[in-house]
């Protein structure tokens, strides 16, 4: 439960990045809303609700994905760009990495060979770290490389999140059937 404890810094680290500073970012939406699920879980255990072991694992999950994140566009900002002017000039490339660190977090990518992901992943966070430019082709094979995995099924982690930002957002309604992985936050 150690993370049920951290959260209140990470909360205070979203507050900092994501809503004050970088809202406008093309990841702070998928930033928003794992953070949006995760401090729900985290208010319901907090209320004395008991979490299941599926909901304490995604909150897990949720918690280190954004602490992972969050370190690295600090670490980025006092290494490499300096100030917020100079990471926003590079959203593309910072939401480039995230989108590829997702495919390389996921477990399914196992059916792949991860080899060229592996090696657009290397090349980016390369770039990002020196602070030049993306190559032109970049966007083509990564395209290349997302295809063949969606082609496999891919259904990854971010699906989970968003399923169950939207049943706490929107309610589940009654005429929906408990298939028992997610219905147990309805209020």
């Amino acid at each position: 439960m150690d993370s049920f404890i951290e959260f209140d810094s990470l909360k205070k680290e979203y507050n900092n990045l994501m809503v004050e500073r970088f809202s406008d970012a093309p990841f702070s939406e998928s930033f928003e809303c794992i953070y949006d699920v995760i401090e729900y879980i985290y208010e319901c255990e907090k209320q004395g609700e008991e979490i299941s072991d599926d909901l304490f694992d995604l909150f897990t999950f949720g918690y280190r994905y954004l602490n992972e994140k969050f370190l690295y566009m600090n670490s980025l900002l006092e290494r490499v760009y300096k100030n917020d002017s100079n990471l926003k000039k590079h959203y593309s490339d910072l939401d480039m990495l995230f989108y590829i660190m997702d495919f390389v977090t996921d477990a399914k990518l196992e059916e792949i060979n991860p080899a060229e992901l592996l090696n657009l992943e290397e090349e980016v966070l390369t770039s990002i770290e020196k602070n030049t430019p993306l190559k032109d082709d970049l966007n083509k094979r990564l395209d290349d490389v997302t295809k063949k995995i969606f082609m496999k099924g891919y259904h990854g982690f971010m699906e989970t999140f968003e399923m169950l930002y939207d049943a706490i957002t929107y309610g589940i309604e009654e005429k929906d059937t408990d298939d028992g992985e997610f219905f147990e936050i309805e209020k």
